[in-house]
């Protein structure tokens, strides 16, 4: 084989569209851009135009913004893991004893929510942090505080 024997499989390479060309090709005349209008004329694109709504770059702000749907976290150190056992032993218990509620909500987006029965209180997971969360820590002390108390 040759370099001048190349040449692509059958199918792989499909041929330009010739366009204005006559009405036999299909695309004679108007060329597929119909008759008049602003998108008939040569060379004419608004750009960022939106069909009169108000355009992105319009809409938002020049120095930014906060996103509201944004995802937020919360950061526990190591150091303080010692402290975090104490704490969450004992409100663990309290809110035990006042009965809990853990629950589906689509009104937190991440999908979980927990709460007490008086009155509620949202916390936000991402699904992957929740689960590692609680492979990593949470599991032991949860099964410590039920089973073994």
């Amino acid at each position: 084989m040759k370099l001048h024997e190349l040449k692509a499989s059958a199918g792989a390479r499909k041929a330009v569209t010739r366009k204005g060309r006559g009405a036999g090709s299909g695309n004679g005349k108007t060329a597929g851009f119909g008759h008049k209008g602003q998108k008939a004329r040569s060379g004419v694109k608004k750009a960022g135009f939106e069909g009169g709504q108000m355009p992105l770059q319009r809409r938002l702000p020049k120095r930014g913004f906060n996103n509201i749907f944004a995802t937020k976290y919360v950061t526990i150190k190591v150091s303080d893991l010692e402290k975090f056992d104490a704490a969450f032993a004992a409100a663990a218990k309290e809110l035990l004893k006042a009965g809990i509620e853990v629950g589906y909500s689509k009104e937190v987006r991440t999908g979980f929510k927990v709460g007490a029965k008086g009155g509620s209180y949202y916390i936000s997971f991402s699904d992957d942090d929740f689960e590692a969360l609680l492979k990593e820590y949470l599991r032991g002390k949860i099964s410590e505080l039920l089973f073994k108390a």
